[in-house]
């Protein structure tokens, strides 16, 4: 004997079978962003040697998740390290965080500059020299760049 299959009908209509209109799309968040929005993972590093280092490192490390459209995931530990070049100055302190941004490089390091300012790092400083903080684009997705203001990886 040959059975025949019967189409099961939801019991519950949705969307435009229920009679309801389709939304106008994904809706904003209270950020301002959308789901559909790409986020790209990015690195950057934070280091100190002035004025307390330790305390530096972690006051941006905290003011990193006020990064417009940058959500912060992970972060290290801190660590020390010496310094690199020719002026005599104290052991760095030092850490990396790991964000999601949906901001492009030059932006991203854009927001990391006028962070640094705002933590008291001078517009105008010694190149190699002591630093009250240091926050650098250490990578973003899989952008590569070598340029005066940014290289990437």
């Amino acid at each position: 004997m040959r059975s025949r299959a019967r189409a099961v009908r939801p019991k519950h209509r949705t969307g435009a079978a229920a009679g309801v209109a389709a939304g106008p799309g994904p809706r904003a968040r209270r950020d301002g962003c959308t789901p559909m929005e790409i986020w790209h993972p990015a690195y950057i590093g934070m280091g100190s040697n002035l004025s307390d280092p330790r305390a530096q490192v972690l006051e941006a490390r905290a003011r990193l998740t006020g990064l417009p459209l940058t959500r912060v995931v992970l972060t290290s530990p801190l660590y020390r390290s010496r310094p690199l070049g020719p002026v005599a100055q104290p052991d760095f302190v030092n850490a990396v965080a790991g964000v999601l941004t949906q901001l492009e490089p030059a932006a991203l390091l854009a927001a990391l500059k006028a962070l640094e300012v705002v933590l008291g790092r001078p517009p105008r400083h010694e190149r190699w020299g002591p630093r009250i903080i240091d926050l650098d684009l250490l990578a973003h997705g899989r952008e590569r760049r070598s340029e005066a203001a940014l290289t990437l990886p």
